[in-house]
Formats: C-alpha cells, structure tokens, sequence
C-alpha cells in the first residue's frame, strides 16, 4: 500500500524546480549555488522563500542558547533542509 505525500503538489514543484536548477548548473559546484539559484527560481515562479532563517530552540519554556537553523523556508510552511 503506498503512502500519500501531503502537499503533493508542491512537493513535486519543489523537486522539479530542484531538477531545473541541477541541469542548467550541471554537478560539481558548491553546494550554496545551488541553494542560491533555487531561492532564485522558486521566488521567480511566485513562490515566497526565506533563507537560512534561525529558530530559537525552547525546552518546557526555558530557552536554550541553541539556534536551529534550515536552508530554506517556502510559504512560511514547507522547510527544505539538507541531509
């Protein structure tokens, strides 16, 4: 039985416009570049991005000196981060 992804849609936006940027650039470069034309192309197809935002990181309302940080932030609902 297969598993429905959630945001589907946007998830296959995301990996094709992924795909787009890696052609047009071709392997090999650092990987900010990459980052960086994605931004780029998301926000060219409407799509609002924020880089490397900082979350601060709270345990049972006290917090920690820890900032979490993800590459990308994409409608203030989807967060790529690289493995």
């Amino acid at each position: 039985m297969g598993r429905e992804l959630i945001h589907a849609d946007l998830s296959q936006e995301i990996i094709g416009t992924a795909m787009e940027v890696l052609n047009e650039l071709k392997p090999g470069l650092d990987e900010k570049l990459y980052e960086n034309a994605l931004v780029i192309e998301l926000r060219n197809r409407g799509r609002k991005v924020e880089q490397q935002k900082r979350f601060s990181v709270h345990y049972k309302g006290i917090s920690s000196a820890h900032l979490f940080q993800i590459s990308l932030s994409m409608n203030s609902s989807w967060s790529i981060q690289k493995l």
